[in-house]
């Protein structure tokens, strides 16, 4: 009788396997995402309630669209999961039990449900930055070490004829923590957030895994918690994510007119360009540079945006005087005051943007983008940073 059902618990699982496999059409590209909150996009309202973005505007549902036809994406995402370490149960936004908080200890079970498996995504380390947790940056980069390693060893399917997946690492967006609820629980994650990229990268290269940094895209949170990626940092991480897995797969459809090295080729800057904007990172959506050429008498910043980046709403305020004139040099741009329809931009363009007026400026979709940021002296004059633009207005823009 025992032989009987393992027999049957082995066909069983044969069977299984082989459904899992017909699932998926022949030459498809299987990608699972393990990750946390940031994996599913956690929107936490003033009550404490939570809830999820939808599906096609968190970064990896919004990866499938880009991708289309050819790739499956599965996500495996949980609020307050770490690396390698278990915690209090009601860490994320249930009662869990602590060691399921772990994921290492959930991975392999995660990766034997949903293979055959042709890439793994791993995006965590965000919860190991808690003050709580007692780690620097070395220890959360051998954490995911830790992940790549469970994966790439393959003990998971070791019963099956399928092949190690790829891995692909992506560390998540620094954290600093200025106005959040969370601030003191994440005391000091801004340094190890900092230096966890450059610790992290030669570690996944030398094991053949495929890295990331999440930061040279969004680099930084900016929900209203610090922590949690907005619908607009989610689109800008899977438009890049997206170019990762198809150069990982030798898509063809990776060089296309969006790849930002190929566009910043097609335009001339006028003035070097400067060094990352990370001063003002957390009111970019994507990567921009600044070169400050004046800041005596006036201030001069020559300011480059990549493709897609733009900042948020601001307000230039002044008690007398003040406001801002931008001097379009390169590439194809926008400007937007509030209320009015956003205006196409151009090397000759000048922009004059008087005190109180809220407005955006930034790059096409398809182009970098390079303009002189001239501050007009004011009495008083300060900057008010609001929200980022919507993601589906930017959309809309040719």
């Amino acid at each position: 009788m025992g032989r009987v059902r393992v027999a049957a618990v082995a066909c069983c699982l044969l069977i299984s396997g082989i459904a899992a496999f017909a699932g998926t059409a022949e030459g498809t590209k299987r990608i699972l995402v393990f990750g946390d909150s940031n994996t599913f996009g956690y929107v936490e309202d003033a009550q404490g309630t939570v809830s999820r973005l939808p599906l096609h505007t968190a970064w990896p549902g919004k990866m499938a669209e880009l991708l289309g036809a050819g790739y499956e994406v599965v996500v495996e995402g949980l609020s307050g999961r770490t690396t390698t370490m278990d915690s209090p149960e009601r860490s994320g936004t249930g009662i869990i039990p602590g060691a399921g908080m772990n994921g290492a200890a959930y991975l392999p079970a995660a990766l034997s449900s949903h293979m055959p498996l042709d890439m793994v995504i791993i995006m965590l380390g965000t919860n190991d930055l808690r003050k709580d947790r007692n780690r620097n940056a070395s220890d959360i980069a051998s954490g995911i070490m830790r992940l790549v390693s469970i994966v790439k060893k393959g003990e998971w399917q070791q019963r099956t004829p399928f092949p190690i997946p790829q891995v692909l690492v992506i560390c998540p967006p620094k954290l600093d923590l200025q106005r959040s609820p969370y601030k003191d629980a994440f005391k000091g994650a801004l340094a190890k957030s900092e230096a966890l990229p450059g610790i992290l990268r030669p570690l996944v290269e030398s094991s053949e895994a495929l890295f990331f940094d999440a930061a040279t895209v969004v680099p930084f949170a900016q929900g209203a918690d610090e922590i949690h990626l907005t619908a607009e940092n989610h689109a800008a991480l899977a438009q890049a994510v997206t170019r990762e897995v198809r150069k990982a797969f030798g898509d063809p459809n990776k060089n296309t007119a969006t790849d930002k090295e190929k566009v910043m080729n097609d335009i001339t800057e006028v003035f070097p360009r400067g060094e990352a904007n990370t001063a003002y990172a957390r009111y970019f959506v994507g990567n921009s540079y600044l070169n400050m050429l004046s800041t005596e008498g006036v201030a001069i910043g020559n300011v480059t945006f990549e493709p897609g980046c733009r900042n948020n709403w601001h307000i230039h305020h002044a008690a007398k005087g003040g406001g801002q004139i931008l001097l379009c040099t390169a590439g194809r741009g926008w400007y937007q005051e509030w209320g009015k329809p956003a205006r196409e931009l151009r090397p000759g363009d000048v922009v004059n943007i008087p005190a109180g007026a809220k407005h955006w400026h930034g790059a096409a979709k398809d182009s970098w983008f390079v303009h002189l940021a001239v501050e007009v002296p004011g009495e008083n004059a300060r900057n008010e940073w609001l929200e980022p633009v919507s993601e589906t207005d930017y959309d809309r823009l040719p």
